[in-house]
């Protein structure tokens, strides 16, 4: 009877090398694609679907390179439910708002539970014994395969012979003399496989999650801290990736666009949203998050103008503003400095 697994398939070269070594063993291979909505594939994804922005590195798609494998790769969007993951993580975050233990963890349970339903004997990944310093050291390894209940059941065929057997091996499903010993943060030997392989394309390393990334992180942290009980919603983390994005109050935070490119994605949020615009001037678009007034109303107007092409004859300047498919003009408009808009920047 075939050996049969689940592989776990982030898009970058560890786990697509991972699938084709467990391939060449024999091994019937089925891979998993967890869709937690802080990829910048995902991220960028969700940029061209509600733009005409063209993204960097667009043209290639992972998946398609382990499809041609002739390995089955499952997309599985779970974003909603890792939001709760980041609101409140057991095992804490990385340098910025990077929960990756509880993240790890998080997928693999969620493997589990396909696993034991399409009678699978393991789950493999790609992950390498020393390469991140949050989730890959031999205790974080040892840990997430403690509390994602499958000891025994996770191979990590790249750093295996340097690792506890699993029961597949220890049972004589798959051959632990073939399965590799690569440890710590170098590259070589992985792209010296992926010529064995004959893989020729596979994701920069330095790509990856956005919640690593210092300005997003500060943005979602902030998010977080103003929440007052409201849950974490999708549309908001993907907001978080786009524009200029400033406090004004407490309970008002305001995202504006950068160019073209970014106003045409925010305009997709304007039924969500309150939005300004100036009147047949260049300038950005402004989605409003939060409770406004008369005197919030101008601000935003003139923060409005004071990053449009405009920089005289500001009286003659008028703003439109939109809500609940209303429009309302703003004609008193004021010079923004500088360092209030520093002041407020998240």
């Amino acid at each position: 009877m075939a050996v049969k697994c689940i592989s776990m398939f982030s898009g970058g070269l560890d786990s697509t090398l991972a699938i084709a070594l467990l391939k060449s063993l024999d091994v019937q291979v089925e891979a998993v694609n967890y869709r937690i909505g802080f990829t910048s594939a995902e991220q960028n994804l969700e940029i061209r679907k509600r733009s005409s922005k063209k993204m960097q590195g667009e043209n290639f798609d992972p998946i398609k390179v382990v499809r041609n494998m002739g390995i089955r790769v499952h997309c599985i969007d779970v974003c909603q439910k890792f939001l709760q993951v980041i609101s409140n993580p057991k095992f804490g975050y990385g340098k910025n708002i990077n929960p990756c233990i509880d993240c790890k963890i998080f997928m693999l349970k969620q493997a589990k539970k396909l696993m034991e339903e399409w009678g699978f004997d393991f789950i493999a990944t790609g992950e390498v014994l020393g390469q991140r310093p949050m989730s890959q050291r031999r205790d974080t390894l040892d840990l997430i395969e403690r509390e994602s209940g499958l000891r025994g059941k996770l191979l990590r065929p790249l750093s295996a012979a340097k690792m506890r057997p699993t029961i597949a091996e220890q049972e004589g499903l798959i051959d632990r003399n073939k399965l590799l010993g690569i440890s710590g943060r170098g590259r070589k030997e992985q792209i010296e496989l992926a010529r064995q392989f004959d893989i020729t394309q596979y994701q920069s390393p330095a790509g990856g999650c956005y919640l690593t990334d210092e300005t997003y992180a500060r943005r979602m942290k902030d998010l977080l801290a103003h929440l007052q009980g409201e849950p974490l919603t999708r549309k908001e983390i993907f907001l978080l990736a786009v524009g200029r994005h400033f406090r004004l109050k407490k309970n008002l935070k305001i995202i504006v666009g950068r160019d073209q490119e970014e106003n045409s994605f925010l305009e997709q949020y304007i039924r969500d949203y309150p939005s300004c615009q100036l009147d047949n001037i260049p300038g950005p678009m402004i989605i409003i998050q939060g409770l406004t007034d008369e005197n919030d109303k101008n601000k935003i107007a003139s923060i409005c103008l004071r990053y449009s092409k405009m920089k005289e004859n500001i009286e003659k300047v008028k703003a439109i503003w939109l809500q609940a498919d209303k429009t309302y003009i703003i004609e008193q408009l004021e010079h923004i400095p500088q360092d209030y808009l520093e002041q407020i920047r998240i």
